[in-house]
């Protein structure tokens, strides 16, 4: 292995759990971070502090490491472009996270590729009083002019008119900064001087509720994401918004969540770890159950879009990617998240090769290791601030630590606050039934 420096844009709890892994392979981690209490900074090898979004304080980084990869979305694709156009490398490549920041334009590329998913539409522009007040007390028809207040695009739409725009339509009018990267999947050139769209009359009065509102950048850990249950909470969550683009997309009345983890290394080999189940409180993951109890059927289905997702982004890394299973046992992609994922943070405790050390091997280009479990079952439960306070809760995590199979990983924030995730436990299965576990862990946090 030649490359041995690895360079890392986020210093947050992912940073930090990768820091650990690159220790056992030898390697030196580098991680761009902003605050000196950020997780990661204590186990880095060396911090640049900066933004995470600082195109200048990355080239810096770049001088000291052989290839940078990234622990979040939050980053500043253009200034990245140019670092790459000089040769820096960045894994996951530039050209297969640029769908996936925008979670519109996320959604139109799972329709190009052809994966399954929630019906959805992206509403941008300035709040059009007259048209949400015609929603919201006659439910009317409005027709949305591509100059008017509101701009409604659609792919997989909740209400089709009799011809939809075509991908290409969206590629057209997607601006460079924000879309596919010139020359990039499929060998486009995406411009901004290319004919949107004829405008056409979309019905409002069919939109049916709950809707699920989400902000199309920057959401994260149910951030930006709302439940919308009627015409006049659209109007206010948008307004709450500053009218930015928003996503809305068809509720899906779920029997479970599912996510998988999976990744794919330089030579495009792929590995998908266990389908897990994930149970969320408003929109905020609370435990992770692993394997999920779904048939094999379900499995193989949710296997094959991770396969077919990480090759036709031809992806270096490790993805996490969150599905709906309905009661019908339809699977649909809700999300994907080009880095390594709560939902995979069992792996550090119950598999052959945790999802940080996977994402270490891919990007340096050593074998992928194995993704299986090497206990029956775990269980995975978010620590998750109940309060506003700066205690290390040692005594609970004594406890936690104290129980059969039990693994704590602290994460070392100084401050807690109510939906911070501060630390997670995962327990191998060790003969008790799921529930019974994360009654036991959570009694003794929340208790």
């Amino acid at each position: 292995m030649s490359i041995k420096r690895v360079g890392v844009i986020g210093g947050g709890q992912l940073a930090w759990m990768m820091a650990m892994a690159a220790k056992s392979l030898g390697i030196r981690l580098v991680v761009q971070t902003p605050n000196v209490t950020d997780p990661a900074v204590r186990v880095a090898a060396e911090t640049i502090f900066a933004a995470i979004d600082d195109g200048i304080a990355t080239e810096q980084m770049a001088s000291r490491c052989d290839v940078i990869t990234f622990e979040n979305e939050f980053i500043n694709l253009d200034a990245l472009k140019c670092l790459a156009k000089r040769g820096i490398c960045f894994y996951p490549r530039l050209e297969a996270l640029a769908p996936l920041l925008d979670k519109y334009h996320q959604r139109c590329y799972f329709d190009r590729i052809g994966l399954p998913q929630p019906e959805f539409i992206s509403l941008e522009g300035e709040v059009g009083k007259e048209e949400l007040k015609s929603l919201a007390s006659s439910r009317g028809v409005a027709e949305l002019k591509y100059e008017s207040a509101i701009v409604w695009f659609w792919s997989s739409p909740l209400n089709p008119p009799a011809s939809n725009p075509s991908l290409g339509d969206f590629q057209s009018f997607v601006p460079p900064s924000e879309g596919l990267l010139a020359g990039g999947l499929g060998g486009q050139n995406h411009t901004q001087n290319q004919q949107r769209p004829s405008r056409t009359p979309i019905n409002l009065s069919q939109l049916e509720f709950p809707l699920v509102l989400k902000a199309r950048r920057q959401g994260y850990d149910g951030k930006g994401t709302f439940i919308i249950k009627d015409s006049h909470s659209l109007q206010e969550t948008w307004k709450q918004l500053g009218n930015q683009p928003v996503v809305l997309e068809e509720f899906i009345p779920f029997e479970r969540e599912l996510a998988v983890m999976a990744a794919r290394s330089v030579d495009g080999e792929v590995v998908v770890y266990p389908v897990v189940e994930t149970q969320q409180q408003e929109q905020v993951c609370r435990r992770v159950i692993a394997p999920a109890q779904i048939s094999p059927d379900t499995v193989a289905e949710v296997n094959a879009i991770a396969k077919t997702l990480l090759t036709s982004l031809d992806v270096v890394g490790v993805f996490g990617i969150e599905l709906f299973l309905t009661s019908n046992h339809k699977v649909l992609v809700n999300e994907v998240s080009p880095r390594t994922h709560n939902s995979g943070h069992y792996t550090i405790d119950a598999c052959e090769t945790s999802q940080f050390e996977q994402q270490l091997r891919a990007v340096v280009g050593l074998p992928l290791g194995s993704p299986q479990m090497h206990c029956a079952s775990a269980v995975m439960v978010n620590l998750l601030g109940y309060e506003s306070s700066q205690d290390d809760y040692q005594q609970k995590r004594q406890t936690l630590a104290s129980l059969p199979g039990a693994f704590v990983h602290w994460y070392g924030k100084t401050q807690s606050r109510p939906g911070r995730k501060l630390g997670h436990v995962t327990v191998l299965s060790d003969g008790n039934s799921v529930q019974e576990v994360i009654e036991k862990v959570e009694s003794v946090w929340y208790g």
